[in-house]
């Protein structure tokens, strides 16, 4: 029996530290991230850059850099932004090619803007201009017309988000509901073991290991879904137009052990 139970037991053990203790001091990324892009939707970058830096520091999640240069690139600093997302390149390595690619459009995007005006003469100069005699007036330069270059955001939805945020909780809920039938499972078999002249059941010892160990993995992985459905659905609520990935990692410091959500803008 033992021999069974003890690979339970170091499981337990992995999913205790995945969980938020309950006197830990867990970092609020959801309250630092939707700060953050208040202040480059108002134009403060500087506070969102700011905010945004601590969150990498804090959680070492690239996401936060590509972040810091949306928020450049939204305050038309075309220079800071090119720098964060290439800066988001090198230590984004695990990212899909699609996401690599949204990263190099942005550069370029950033890049047409650099030249803040395009000039376009209208008449062009002599090849050879005409000698002026002593004391003649110089020629007028011919005029030039500056070319103001905008381009136009295409506006997008949130729903989206809001709906993958639903479907995401939903499934934390059953999956919690899961941890509560073999919570219960584990207590009514640990009665009828306790039970007073009831002689010692090597298969419900066995049973009741199995129910806990169900117990916790469902307990984490619901916790997880609903941390992750609800991050969904608010940044679904506060979408400003920008692209959005959300991405929910492990975080661990002296104080505190859980989870960190980040989304991009």
């Amino acid at each position: 029996m033992l021999k069974t139970i003890l690979p339970y037991r170091y499981l337990l053990c992995a999913l205790y530290l995945s969980l938020p203790h309950a006197n830990a001091a867990p970092l609020d990324t959801m309250s630092m991230s939707k700060a953050a892009k208040k202040a480059c939707i108002v134009g403060d970058y500087a506070k969102g850059a700011d905010i945004l830096g601590d969150l990498f520091v804090e959680t070492n999640n690239p996401i936060y850099v590509y972040n810091q240069a949306r928020c450049y690139e939204q305050n038309h600093r075309y220079v800071e932004a090119i720098d964060r997302f290439r800066e988001y390149l090198r230590k984004a390595t695990n990212i899909t090619d699609g996401e690599k690619a949204d990263a190099e459009q942005h550069i370029a995007d950033c890049q047409k803007h650099l030249p803040a005006a395009t000039a376009t003469t209208t008449n062009e100069p002599p090849t050879n201009p005409p000698s002026t005699s002593p004391g003649a007036t110089e020629p007028t330069p011919p005029p030039t017309t500056i070319t103001l270059v905008e381009q136009p955001t295409a506006p997008r939805s949130g729903s989206a988000l809001r709906t993958a945020g639903i479907a995401t909780s939903a499934v934390g809920v059953l999956v919690l509901g899961a941890g509560v039938y073999f919570a219960q499972k584990t207590k009514t078999l640990s009665n009828q073991l306790n039970t007073p002249n009831t002689p010692y059941d090597q298969g419900k010892e066995k049973e009741i290991s199995n129910y806990t160990m169900l117990g916790w993995i469902s307990y984490g992985v619901g916790a997880a879904a609903l941390i992750t459905g609800t991050t969904l659905y608010l940044l679904g609520l506060n979408d400003d137009g920008g692209s959005a990935t959300v991405t929910v990692t492990p975080t661990m410091g002296p104080a505190y052990a859980g989870f960190s959500c980040g989304g991009r803008f």
